[in-house]
């Protein structure tokens, strides 16, 4: 999920509409905080989202022992989809779609 919303996501268009490029994973979660959670844009839990799926990906390239339980995919891939209807309403919500578009195509 984090290389795809870091590369042609919603809230990476979403960002980079407003000027706030993030070349890193960690840039684009610390600037999802910044921008959009702080103020109130989104609720925090989308942070969590997108934190714990980086540290999931983490995990199951690096770690000795991953967690690769069915129920965890599962989890993810539902806290994915959630991510991106939320950021499809931030969208609606701020009139940013038609920049959006033009940029992920």
């Amino acid at each position: 999920m984090i290389q795809w919303v870091h590369r042609k996501s919603l809230l990476g268009a979403w960002l980079g509409s407003r000027g706030f490029w993030r070349s890193k994973h960690q840039g684009l979660i610390a600037a999802l905080g910044e921008h959009l959670v702080k103020p109130g844009l989104v609720e925090p839990k989308y942070g969590r989202i997108l934190h714990d799926a980086f540290e999931t990906r983490l995990d199951s390239d690096y770690a000795p022992h991953p967690d690769l339980h069915e129920d965890s995919a599962r989890n993810v891939v539902r806290n994915a989809a959630d991510f991106v209807q939320r950021m499809e309403r931030l969208l609606e919500e701020h009139g940013a779609e038609n920049e959006v578009q033009d940029g992920i195509q």
